[in-house]
């Protein structure tokens, strides 16, 4: 599981849940910049970052989504500090996506009964903007922070809402 660290796509973080651990990685040299062990990396589904580089949010299948603030030295990326963390109704999770001006997480949620929820919540605050129910389970997510809309990727649909959760496009490929 890794990400490229925007916007100059130096670096990337990646999560190896076998070895328990979470890198970031410089593309240039081909070294790795930090390393920090835990063993909740071992749950670890997803992670994805804001168009910035300024945040990443880590998705967990057991149902909590962690944000870190990524902390930079000289215009690199050195370090990690988790700002918050977000657990909807102890839902597995599967994909996260993040927007970096106001300050919101959309995250995908699913129950045992098969009802997927698009979470969207403040990762300053870990407050709920919008719950949106989907009829599938999603398998990618991306923002799009210059008209702050977020595409939602299932097996056979993608879907564009607002950042306020009011669905604007649907493309059905059944």
């Amino acid at each position: 599981i890794s990400c490229a660290i925007p916007p100059r796509f130096y670096h990337f973080m990646a999560i190896d849940p076998i070895n328990e651990c979470l890198t970031l990685n410089s593309i240039t040299t081909k070294k790795v910049q930090f390393r920090y062990n835990n063993s909740i990396f071992a749950s670890a589904s997803n992670i994805s970052m804001c168009a910035s580089g300024m945040f990443c949010a880590v998705t967990f299948s057991f149902g909590t989504t962690k944000v870190y603030r990524i902390i930079y030295k000289s215009k690199k990326p050195i370090s990690l500090e988790q700002i918050c963390s977000f657990t909807y109704h102890f839902e597995p999770c599967d994909v996260s996506a993040l927007f970096t001006d106001n300050f919101i997480c959309a995250t995908s949620f699913h129950s045992k009964d098969n009802c997927n929820h698009l979470v969207f919540w403040n990762y300053s605050t870990s407050l709920i903007h919008r719950i949106v129910d989907l009829t599938y389970k999603p398998v990618a997510m991306i923002c799009d922070d210059d008209i702050d809309t977020l595409t939602v990727v299932g097996p056979l649909i993608i879907e564009q809402y607002s950042i306020n959760g009011k669905l604007l496009h649907s493309f059905d490929f059944t």
